[in-house]
C-alpha cells in the first residue's frame, strides 16, 4: 500500500466516489502500518475496500473517523482533531466533512514526512522523573515529548 495525495478542495457540487473511499481507507491503512513500523502501537482497524456497488453509510463514515482518531491518539493530534467526533453525527457528509478527513490524513503524513515523533516512551528517555512528575500523558504530547 502506498500513499495517494489526499482530495482537500472538495466543493459542495462534489460527491465521494469509489475511487474517494477506497484513496481514504487506503492512506489509513498506509499511515497505521508505516507508524507501526516505526514502533508505534496502533491497533488493528477493520478497512473495507470499496467497489461500485457500495454506498458509504453514516456507519462507514463513523469507523473511517474512529479510525483516523485512532491513529492521532497515538502519534499526534491534528488541529482541530474534534472534528472527527462531530462528523458522524450527521445524517450526512457534506464537502468540508470530506475536505476535513482529507485533510486530517495529510496533516498525519505530513508530521511523519518532516520526522516528527510523538508519544513513544524513548522520546521521554533524556527526562528525569522530577521533570516529568505532575503532567498528564496528553499534555507530554502537546508540548511535542
Amino acid at each position: 500500500m502506498s500513499w495517494i495525495t489526499p482530495k482537500t478542495n472538495w466543493q459542495p457540487t462534489e460527491y465521494v466516489n469509489v475511487g474517494d473511499m477506497n484513496r481514504i481507507e487506503g492512506n489509513i491503512r498506509f499511515l497505521r502500518d508505516t507508524l507501526n513500523a516505526m514502533s508505534y502501537r496502533i491497533p488493528d482497524q477493520v478497512h473495507r475496500s470499496w467497489v461500485h456497488s457500495g454506498l458509504p453509510n453514516i456507519g462507514d463514515i463513523r469507523r473511517i473517523c474512529e479510525n483516523i482518531r485512532m491513529i492521532a491518539e497515538h502519534y499526534f493530534r491534528p488541529p482541530h482533531h474534534e472534528r472527527l467526533l462531530v462528523i458522524p453525527t450527521k445524517a450526512a457528509i457534506d464537502n468540508q466533512d470530506a475536505n476535513d478527513i482529507e485533510e486530517f490524513l495529510r496533516w498525519l503524513n505530513a508530521q511523519r514526512l518532516a520526522g516528527r515523533l510523538h508519544n513513544r516512551h524513548q522520546d521521554l528517555a533524556p527526562f528525569t522523573h522530577a521533570q516529568l512528575a505532575g503532567r498528564r500523558h496528553i499534555q507530554l504530547r502537546e508540548e511535542g515529548l
